[in-house]
């Protein structure tokens, strides 16, 4: 998610993307700014390169995380939904 070119690639002739995010926890506590490329600039990516390329739906599914954001992964979830 964090090569915008690789994305506008795999982008073209797409009408719905569905973009879900496996948690990673130990990766996220260990590599926090790791996390933030990952969920907040690996989303911005997709959603922008979503909006170039005119996809018609973007359906964003994430976790528990998101709502209440305790940790870091949590966090970076809840920032990237704003």
């Amino acid at each position: 998610m964090r090569d915008r070119r690789a994305i506008d690639t795999v982008m073209q002739g797409v009408d719905m993307i569905f973009m879900l995010r496996p948690e990673t926890g130990s990766f996220m506590r260990i590599f926090p700014n790791g996390s933030r490329q990952d969920n907040i600039m690996g989303c911005e990516n997709v959603l922008d390169s979503a909006i170039q390329h005119h996809v018609k739906k973007v359906i964003v599914l994430s976790t528990d995380k998101a709502v209440y954001p305790i940790n870091a992964m949590g966090m970076t979830r809840h920032s990237a939904k704003k």
